[in-house]
């Protein structure tokens, strides 16, 4: 386990995370993960010769449920099902079993293919454990969905199982944050504590969003391609040149981070890629705590934020023992989630991400395989 933030420089952060988990004998990851633009180039950053990273990007972590006891073992069980078999379609079946399961309990899936086609999808979104037979026994398969060595998605493309509220954002914000609160002071990276403007709304319990502008401008670039669009300590810098570099740029000669709907906001709010979920423990007048320290500073002069989210996120939801095969929006997808996690999940032929993790807490990868067939 490797007590390090991800930091990531290539165009698509999560897949670049994912690649790195393969190579690596990660057993988890978490969803608190802090996705930092920033230059490969030596003369950007004074790195010491024995670090990975810089002191300022560097932190410790305690990822996944780790801090909470780890992963619940559940043992009630509130269903069990067969697949329908042939053709038929097994997602109301299941979905209605999940909507009438207690909190705490467990949906059991026996042997066999269970078949989620034609945009349908599991929503997993309570306390509860979605448990199959072993990923050997159990498999959720899209048969319209994703296949082998085929770029093409389905008529109506959808993942297999979410775990979350909803599948899409309730705004027209991908990230779904809302009502954000400007910070009094700067955040300083190890303490637990910012003081905001407006603290109305903000609860114990809840999980919320802590972000900062990146006041990028044209840059020289060190790479002597022209100039580049950065922050001016080169915290943060976006995959645009002037002149534009084909195959190389994620964004249109017009469009800049703070343009909605660019590569801006892939990842966080428009022109805010330095940002990390955070849980509240205490609110006192203008002053909120959280469950973890602040893994990066956050300054007051880069607008410096806390937001809400508007909807809250679905704790302690797990998914375990099955395979999941043919998901055209990926396969497994933790959407505003925390505390969750997939246990022992076989994860393959799929468009999007196999796993994807979207503005979530503590979400815990283990004990999986993912194939990168797809």
């Amino acid at each position: 386990m490797f007590n390090r933030k991800v930091i990531v420089t290539r165009r698509n952060p999560f897949h670049q995370t994912l690649r790195t988990a393969l190579r690596r004998p990660w057993r988890c990851l978490a969803a608190t993960m802090i996705f930092v633009a920033c230059s490969s180039h030596s003369s950007a950053f004074a790195l010491d010769s024995m670090e990975i990273l810089p002191s300022d990007r560097a932190t410790t972590w305690q990822p996944g449920l780790m801090a909470e006891g780890g992963i619940p073992i559940r043992k009630t069980i509130c269903a069990t099902l067969s697949p329908r078999g042939g053709t038929l379609d097994d997602a109301a079946a299941i979905q209605g079993a999940i909507n009438a399961c207690p909190v705490g309990q467990v949906v059991q899936l026996a042997a066999g293919r269970f078949l989620i086609n034609g945009g349908n999808f599991l929503l997993l979104n309570k306390a509860i454990t979605l448990r199959g037979s072993g990923p050997g026994r159990t498999m959720l398969e899209k048969q319209d969905g994703a296949k082998p060595f085929n770029d093409a998605v389905g008529a109506k493309p959808s993942p297999l199982v979410v775990v979350g509220p909803a599948l899409f954002s309730s705004t027209s914000d991908t990230v779904n944050a809302v009502r954000s609160a400007n910070l009094r002071n700067d955040a300083i990276k190890g303490d637990k504590t910012v003081e905001v403007d407006d603290a109305a709304g903000f609860v114990p319990g809840q999980i919320v969003l802590l972000d900062e502008a990146s006041a990028a401008d044209w840059r020289v670039d060190p790479q002597g391609r022209g100039e580049i669009w950065a922050s001016e300590d080169f915290r943060v810098v976006w995959q645009k040149h002037k002149p534009a570099i084909q195959y190389v740029d994620d964004f249109a000669p017009d469009a800049f981070p703070s343009t909605p709907q660019s590569a801006g906001s892939w990842f966080g709010r428009p022109d805010r890629p330095v940002a990390e979920v955070k849980e509240i423990s205490a609110v006192s007048g203008s002053r909120i705590t959280f469950t973890t320290p602040i893994h990066i500073s956050y300054r007051k002069a880069n607008a410096a934020q806390l937001s809400r989210f508007a909807q809250p996120h679905v704790k302690h939801a797990g998914v375990e023992d099955l395979a999941l095969k043919g998901g055209d929006a990926g396969n497994l997808r933790f959407n505003w989630a925390a505390s969750s996690w997939a246990k022992n999940v076989d994860n393959s032929v799929w468009h999007g991400e196999g796993f994807a993790i979207h503005s979530s807490f503590r979400v815990e990868l283990r004990e999986f395989y993912v194939s990168v067939v797809r």
